[in-house]
């Protein structure tokens, strides 16, 4: 038997995903600082786009790519292994916050806020949408959509207001 890439197609398995416990274990070893690395430069990339890209008069960005990288795989790992990617996700989210958003005073809020609402994601998708297999279906379909497209932007809502009116004294 061959061993088996984390998230390899299988058919034995539905689509090849490795439960939560097998892949935080296969992360466990080298490969997690590596993983963690990666992910931490592509959120920098995509976080940098988005402030590039989708700043209207030098606010707040309205379009946040990186939560896009994030959230999938926070869902696939389970909450002891969060950490590590989260504080990566954070630190690279104020660099480009500070190098190309709100400044570096507001841009700790705003990574909190950002990779906040990624980890909310995660966590209604763990709750609601278990097994990751969201498009296998469309009960399970139906459920991601309303997770990520509508319950899941409204808390970080509030905190990216919050910091939206303190940085740029918006009401």
């Amino acid at each position: 038997m061959t061993a088996q890439i984390p998230g390899a197609f299988d058919r034995r398995s539905r689509a090849g995903a490795w439960t939560p416990a097998e892949e935080g274990r296969a992360l466990a070893g080298d490969g997690a600082a590596r993983s963690t690395a990666s992910r931490a430069i592509g959120y920098f990339i995509a976080a940098s786009v988005s402030l590039l890209s989708s700043r209207i008069d030098g606010n707040i960005a309205y379009c946040w790519l990186a939560t896009a990288l994030l959230m999938p795989r926070l869902a696939k790992l389970p909450f002891s292994h969060w950490p590590a990617p989260v504080a990566a996700c954070v630190v690279a989210s104020a660099i480009a916050s500070s190098l190309f958003g709100a400044g570096p005073v507001m841009a700790v809020p705003v990574a909190v806020v950002v990779v906040g609402e990624a980890m909310i994601g995660a966590l209604l998708l763990q709750r609601f949408a278990a097994g990751g297999h969201y498009f296998d279906d469309m009960r399970q379909l139906t459920r991601y959509t309303l997770i990520v497209g509508a319950v899941m932007p409204i808390v970080p809502a509030f905190g990216g207001a919050a910091v939206g009116s303190t940085a740029f004294g918006m009401p």
